[in-house]
């Protein structure tokens, strides 16, 4: 069954779907387990054995997913970056389009 638009875009809805799913008793479940420990357990134990994706799901769940820095080492990008707008930000992030105003590669390449 195909959910209407206006459900399956609900984001909060959702979210909140799936926190009380995963705060509901693990049926049938010796140790009385939530859903959501009985996953964290299988995280635990994958990333014993050496799953390192298991680790990060734990991890980021944890400690928060760790920020990603772009270094930028010549001095007029890097300029020119902190110049851009949280829009222009957003709209290269999004579709790797840079503002007009932005130098372009044959602009800063010696």
């Amino acid at each position: 069954m195909e959910l209407p638009f206006k459900t399956w875009r609900n984001q909060p809805a959702l979210s909140q779907a799936c926190r009380e799913k995963l705060s509901e008793p693990v049926p049938k479940d010796p140790e009385g387990r939530t859903y959501a420990q009985a996953i964290a357990d299988t995280l635990a134990s994958r990333a014993l054995k050496g799953d390192v994706r298991a680790f990060e799901a734990l991890a980021d769940r944890a400690e928060g997913r760790a920020r990603q820095v772009i270094e930028v080492e010549h001095r007029e990008l890097r300029v020119a970056f902190r110049r851009m707008t949280r829009e222009e930000m957003l709209t290269y992030a999004t579709t790797g389009t840079l503002p007009p105003w932005f130098p372009r590669e044959e602009e800063t390449n010696p």
